[in-house]
């Protein structure tokens, strides 16, 4: 239990000096903010302070909780008010959901890696067959150019037409379906693929900044192909909906996390009045797979920012550096 004025803790039981690893008089000692990392400490700072008077209500959620050994663990959180002698304090009750969460992770990049081979497999097919086909009869369609009576040019060339189209068409959804991470290119050479692609069925400017450190690590296919679908993702809302004159795409590590920055200066949008749809939810479920943040900055009138940020010890690999 804890009083939500000064954020202290006045109650502590067994289960939580276990838990933490404090002693009962060290947790009496300290806040609530005690036992969250920094980033959580503004969230809870708000959900505390706009229920300062609240007696009815219980309130819940999923919050990650610090250790005293630093260890970082997952928790599901429900809170009720309770007064006592007049004055208001909290209850809370905390679940440990570490292991949960870890394994739904697990299951979800087992879902997105089946997915992702079943993609590569369509859009080889249609790469490698489809396209085949379709060039072949291009080239059939043209023996027969010589024998043709003159009112019958007319349907020939639509029909040629036609099929360069579907070609240029299949050819594109291959590449969408299956990023060149497959046939063992880079993920700077993948992510130029694609801002290329972007460039030829969009009007703004792309410029991708690409760490030098970068090039020293190993990431893994999984990292590699969540990154890829999210720059494909944002670039596709970009194109759709800010009327961008400008992109800028930073990828670059530090020495905890990898980190991918996609601003545009289109027109923005207000984030608080938007509901989250399918493409957002996406990205934001993307990092969590690798225990990583999702970051939407935008506002009318001053374009969108959208960062995602992965640990590094959740995304290299143990395979060697590929020299180039």
């Amino acid at each position: 239990m804890f009083d939500p004025e000064t954020f202290n803790f006045v109650i502590v039981n067994d289960a939580a000096v276990e838990k933490y690893g404090y002693t009962e008089q060290e947790l009496l000692s300290m806040t609530i903010m005690d036992i969250r990392p920094p980033e959580e400490h503004e969230r809870v700072r708000n959900i505390v302070s706009s229920r300062p008077t609240e007696t009815v209500n219980m309130v819940g959620g999923h919050f990650k909780h610090k250790k005293k050994s630093g260890e970082i663990i997952d928790v599901e959180v429900y809170s009720s008010p309770l007064v006592l002698n007049g004055k208001l304090f909290r209850t809370v009750i905390a679940i440990d959901v570490t292991e949960k969460q870890l394994f739904e992770q697990q299951m979800t990049k087992a879902i997105v890696r089946t997915q992702e081979e079943e993609r590569y497999e369509i859009g080889s097919e249609l790469h490698d067959n489809v396209c085949q086909l379709l060039a072949t009869s291009q080239m059939l369609l043209g023996m027969l150019k010589g024998s043709l009576e003159p009112g019958a040019m007319k349907i020939y060339d639509q029909t040629k037409q036609y099929i360069t189209l579907a070609l240029e068409d299949i050819r594109n959804l291959s590449h969408r379906l299956a990023p060149a991470f497959y046939e063992d290119a880079t993920m700077e050479d993948t992510f130029k693929m694609l801002i290329g692609s972007t460039k030829m069925a969009s009007s703004f400017d792309i410029k991708l900044q690409f760490g030098k450190s970068l090039r020293r690590h190993a990431f893994t296919m999984d990292v590699q192909l969540n990154l890829y679908r999210v720059l494909q993702e944002q670039l596709r809302n970009i194109t759709k909906y800010a009327n961008a004159t400008s992109v800028k795409i930073n990828v670059d590590i530090d020495d905890t996390d990898l980190r991918m920055q996609i601003a545009d200066d289109g027109v923005g949008f207000d984030v608080g009045a938007v509901n989250e749809g399918i493409g957002l939810a996406n990205m934001r479920r993307r990092a969590e797979l690798f225990q990583g943040n999702f970051e939407i900055t935008s506002s009318p009138g001053n374009g969108c920012r959208v960062t995602i940020t992965i640990p590094l010890k959740a995304s290299l690999s143990q395979t060697p550096v590929r020299k180039t």
